[in-house]
This record gives structure tokens, C-alpha cells and sequence, in this order.
């Protein structure tokens, strides 16, 4: 098989894979197009801008790495998927522009850097271990529509701004929250925050579409616009409007559950009729 040596015996290319065996590296292998895959078997630590615009890259396995530093991987628009399984810390833009990400593996990841995935292709985030994001971390990221951070216990400002595909946010550990959070996101619907006290203005700026909200206590909420065009008489009055859509998400809730438990005592009846014939 073809081989194409760079400088060093450790570092190869090799069916469009490049592989790299060292434990750190100080060079940089940014703007280059000519591989696909990427495999780090020793590295710990990608350094900034090390595969910055690879615009060929589509696929990074790097199953020791925990830490990427800012711009790591940052314009690499066809990369489509990272296993990471030892990853703890993302940086600066790590990620920033990566339209085409769609599959991450980070069972450990616990720190998210500022704009670290911001106009990445990600569909669903389920971080269970991370405990901090940055600001502005998935800032445009139109594919997004599901958002799982149970451990997080801030929001910060631009966390999710223009993510026009958002649909569900679950963060049941967040306590507070910075301003244009989730600003434009007008797919949003479902939001499960319970323990949410303080958010900044315009947190949930234009996300007309909110219909289901688990927030407990807006009431210390300061600096706060709403922007809700479907309610411009309640602005700076998130808290209500949260417990007006909560409690009729229960109303709702309790006629489905009386309608079923109508329809089961009904069968129940039934039934008992049928065994009282064929008695």
C-alpha cells in the first residue's frame, strides 16, 4: 500500500488516514487537505489551531486526548464525527464552524469552552458529566433540537442564541442564566429548568413558541425583556407567564389522565359484565 512519509517516521498518511503516534506534538497540520481521517494513539492534548480549515478531515478518533485547545479543529467543515472517550475540556472555538458535526463521543467531557461548538452541525447534545459551558458554547447551531445538560448550574449569555431548530432544553440542575440564552430560538417548546431563579434579559427573547415550562421561581429575575411577541402585554413578567403555561400544562395533564382513567373503568365494567354472562 501507498505510503506518504512526513518529515518524521511517526507521522504518516496512509488510505487518506492520518496517524500520529507521538505524545505531543508542536507542530501544526492546520490547512491541509490531504486526508480524511485522523487517529492520535499516544496525545493527550491537541494544541490551538492544530488542524485548523482541514477541509477534507471527516473523522477524528482520538481515544486518549482530554484536553483540545482554542481553534483546534476550528473551520473544518466537513468533519462529521469525534471519538473522544478520555475528552474533559474543550477551549476556545474548538469546534467553531464545524457545519457538518453531527456525531460526538465525550463520555467524560466536563468543561465547555467559550463558543467552543458554535455553528457545528450537532442534532442532539447529551452531556451528562458536563458541569460548565461557556459563553455563546452552541451559538448557532441550526441543526440543534435537543439539549440535555442535567449537571450544568449556569446558562451563560448566547449559550443557544439562533438555534432555530431548538425544540427541548433539559437542564434540571441550572440555577441562573445570562442574557440572549436562548434568543431566537422560536422552535423552542418544551423547557425543563426547575430550579431557574435568575436569568438575564432577553433570555428568552422571541421564543414564541414555548408552549411547556417546568421554571419554580422566576420572582428574583431582574433586568429582564422578554420580547415575547405573542404576549407584549407581560413584558419583564417571565415569572407569570411561566406559571400560566405550567399550570395549564397540568390542566391539560389531569383531563388526559381523568379521560383515560374514564376509559379504563369503562373496559373494567365491561369486563366484569362479560364474566358475570358467562357465569
Amino acid at each position: 500500500q501507498k505510503e506518504y512519509l512526513i518529515q518524521q517516521t511517526d507521522q504518516k498518511v496512509q488510505n487518506q488516514c492520518l496517524f500520529l503516534q507521538q505524545k505531543h506534538y508542536a507542530m501544526r497540520f492546520s490547512h491541509r487537505n490531504d486526508f480524511k481521517y485522523l487517529y492520535l494513539s499516544q496525545a493527550t492534548e491537541i494544541q490551538s489551531s492544530m488542524f485548523q480549515d482541514c477541509q477534507n478531515l471527516e473523522l477524528a478518533n482520538l481515544p486518549k486526548v482530554k484536553y483540545i485547545q482554542s481553534d483546534a479543529f476550528h473551520g473544518c467543515k466537513y468533519l462529521e464525527g469525534i471519538l473522544c472517550d478520555q475528552l474533559k475540556i474543550t477551549s476556545l472555538r474548538s469546534f467553531y464552524g464545524c457545519a457538518s458535526l453531527k456525531f460526538v463521543q465525550f463520555l467524560s467531557l466536563e468543561v465547555v469552552g467559550d463558543y467552543s461548538f458554535a455553528g457545528s452541525g450537532l442534532v442532539e447534545i447529551d452531556f451528562p458529566n458536563v458541569v460548565q459551558i461557556g459563553t455563546g458554547a452552541f451559538n448557532g447551531c441550526q441543526q440543534l433540537r435537543k439539549v440535555n445538560l442535567p449537571v450544568v448550574k449556569q446558562l451563560p449569555s448566547h449559550s443557544f442564541t439562533n438555534c432555530i431548530n431548538l425544540v427541548e432544553i433539559l437542564a434540571f440542575s441550572a440555577k441562573s442564566g445570562g442574557y440572549s440564552c436562548f434568543y431566537n430560538c422560536y422552535k423552542l417548546k418544551y423547557v425543563r429548568t426547575p430550579l431557574l431563579k435568575k436569568i438575564g434579559k432577553d433570555f428568552f427573547g422571541f421564543c414564541t413558541a414555548v408552549s411547556q415550562f417546568l421554571v419554580f421561581d422566576l420572582s428574583q429575575a431582574k433586568n429582564m425583556a422578554c420580547s415575547c411577541r405573542k404576549c407584549p402585554v407581560c413584558r419583564k413578567e417571565i415569572d407569570y407567564c411561566c406559571f400560566a403555561a405550567w399550570r395549564r400544562y397540568i390542566w391539560e395533564t389531569t383531563r388526559k389522565i381523568q379521560a383515560q382513567s374514564k376509559k379504563l373503568k369503562q373496559l373494567v365494567n365491561g369486563m366484569k359484565k362479560i364474566i358475570r354472562q358467562d357465569e
